[in-house]
């Protein structure tokens, strides 16, 4: 019931060694570092695979079949080793922690849908889940808008205490302290001293 092919088993291999090929691109220079989702997505359009495989998803279904697997091999009944199955899966999901991690939720979320592993009302608030998550992270474009704002800001800042940095600055409230001319009848509030300092 819960068994591994050969072709899936294969096919991790293969990845697997393509992952190997790439990462010595990138530590050579030859290649720009990439998420390893956008890596999967480049690799499978190189060599022609379609759907595109999704990491996170993988894992998950990985995780999902070896606790069916277990379970089985422990002589546990087929309930026991689906609901330990439908707990690995769950506790594979990636959380919710950026733009990419989302949608890895979300096609995480589906799949299992998809293999039975989360009822209906479940699925529903995990899907809402992502929603609210996603709406928590701003827009990149609306991000690149605020980081123009923040740079023009820092900008005006700096050409405004470049420009004052070489002229003297008017001080507007004397203190009767720094002025030692100013006499006990200009501030009724300050003490004079004797000018022999006793």
């Amino acid at each position: 019931m819960f068994e591994n092919t050969k072709e899936t088993k294969e096919t991790m291999s293969d990845f697997a060694e393509i992952y190997t090929m790439v990462a010595k691109l990138i530590g050579n220079g030859q290649m720009k570092p990439m998420s390893p989702n956008r890596l999967g997505e480049a690799v499978a359009e190189a060599i022609g695979i379609f759907p595109v495989p999704n990491m996170a998803v993988e894992h998950c279904a990985k995780a999902y079949l070896q606790a069916a697997a277990n379970a089985t091999a422990e002589g546990k009944s087929d309930d026991y080793a689906l609901k330990a199955a439908r707990m690995a899966y769950g506790l594979a999901i990636p959380p919710l922690t950026g733009p990419e991690s989302i949608g890895d939720f979300i096609a995480c979320v589906t799949h299992g849908i998809l293999l039975g592993v989360f009822p209906g009302s479940d699925a529903t608030r995990l899907l809402y889940a992502a929603q609210v998550a996603h709406s928590a992270f701003p827009k990149r474009k609306n991000l690149m808008k605020m980081l123009k704002k923040s740079d023009k800001k820092k900008a005006a800042t700096s050409a405004a205490s470049t420009t004052s940095a070489g002229k003297p600055q008017k001080n507007t409230h004397p203190s009767p302290l720094s002025h030692p001319e100013s006499s006990p009848s200009q501030n009724p509030g300050v003490k004079s001293l004797p000018a022999d300092g006793s």
